[in-house]
């Protein structure tokens, strides 16, 4: 798939498509849009062929103007062709798909596309000035399109959540998206990486702008390159690896009932909660759904979900405050298929529970988190450390 980095831009005359966006969302960042109708956008630059290629983008030259574009969205699963817009002769950057009466996209689903501009100098292809062409490929994923679509369990029970082990089926992986609202701060994994693929330091999801009985923002995070192996590569055949997600939460600014959770670290199951589904998708068209529930069925594919508390070493956290970590209590493998040490698993980890506070979960106001998410901006190394005698 072509990059967008400008650096990378091969030398030569000619216009580049060097910015896409899909309902606004840079593609670059692994781009999720809620409509099944989005609307793409894109920016064209030029450039000469004396420009050495560190060069930044630079503007076509006057009088040049887009003729006409053509944008194919194919299906990942199939490579099935489902919009096809044709060659439309217009010098407007953009196509919404409704307003062109085009095939409209199925959600949580990956879709590859081919974008081809043609630019020409002059304003009228009449005028036998040759159209130049620019091409560009890449894909983008659908989340939701309504709240009925929405079918993962809110559960609580703890300040650390994990699935069980779970295996993919014997066929190809072509798309895996995951999404997931919470009641507080989450941070998720896969088998102990970070979800966030696009943003590998993004912690506390989904930020301060949730307020329960307003809105529930929802991440939606690409995780197929955790699930076909680190280089990233799709296609790949993991039938026989095994997956854990693991969740964190925390203190958020609207995210629980000041009067039944405060003290450091409250265990009244209304403070903390978590709804995430997993959907994977393979070449022969199936799909395969993991997410949370208290009630696993073994002949689907349910997997069960165990909490903790006592066993978790972030003994508080929240956006204003910080942290209060201790490291005694590290379960190092807890979020992944190794699994935790087994003196735990009867005391400290139980199966997870039904969020008690339904008003709080409401699935109508759930919508899309459309905005670069928190993360680590540095990393400050101790002058000087210690160890305390008991």
């Amino acid at each position: 798939e072509t990059s967008f980095n400008a650096t990378a831009l091969p030398p030569g005359p000619g216009p580049r498509i060097s910015m896409l966006y899909v309902d606004g969302n840079d593609v670059r960042r692994a781009a999720f849009v809620d409509s099944p109708s989005p609307t793409f956008s894109w920016e064209l630059d030029c450039r000469s062929k004396d420009v050495p290629d560190v060069a930044a983008n630079i503007a076509c030259p006057r009088g040049t103007v887009q003729a006409s574009y053509r944008l194919q969205i194919f299906l990942a699963c199939t490579k099935t062709l489902v919009v096809d817009s044709g060659v439309i002769n217009s010098s407007v950057p953009s196509v919404a798909l409704r307003q062109q009466g085009l095939k409209l996209l199925e959600a949580s689903s990956r879709y590859t596309y081919e974008l081809s501009v043609w630019v020409v100098r002059d304003k009228s292809l009449s005028s036998g000035t040759s159209a130049a062409k620019a091409t560009v490929q890449g894909h983008f994923h659908t989340a939701l399109f309504s709240p009925a679509e929405w079918s993962a369990e809110w559960i609580s029970g703890g300040t650390m959540l994990r699935s069980a082990p779970f295996a993919a089926r014997n066929s190809t992986m072509v798309s895996a998206s995951l999404l997931a609202s919470g009641i507080g701060c989450f941070s998720l994994t896969v088998n102990g990486l970070n979800v966030d693929t696009a943003y590998p330091t993004s912690r506390m999801d989904p930020g301060f702008s949730t307020a329960p009985r307003a809105r529930l923002l929802y991440r939606a995070y690409d995780v197929l390159p955790l699930l076909n192996g680190s280089d990233g590569s799709s296609g790949g055949d993991k039938a026989a690896a095994t997956f854990v997600v693991g969740a964190s939460l925390g203190f958020c600014k609207y995210g629980f009932l000041y009067n039944e959770c405060e003290g450091a670290h409250a265990m009244h199951g209304k403070c903390r909660a978590i709804s995430l589904q997993l959907t994977i998708r393979y070449a022969d068209g199936s799909k395969q759904v993991v997410q949370t529930n208290t009630n696993a069925d073994s002949s689907s594919d349910d997997v069960a979900w165990t909490a903790t508390t006592i066993a978790n070493p972030t003994r508080y956290t929240h956006l204003y405050h910080g942290e209060i970590f201790d490291a005694r209590l590290e379960q190092p493998g807890w979020n992944t298929a190794t699994g935790v040490d087994t003196t735990h698993v009867a005391t400290a980890w139980q199966p997870a529970i039904a969020y008690p506070n339904v008003e709080k979960s409401r699935l109508d106001v759930l919508s899309l988190h459309k905005f670069p998410p928190m993360g680590v901006a540095a990393v400050v190394a101790p002058i000087k450390s210690w160890m305390v005698a008991p």
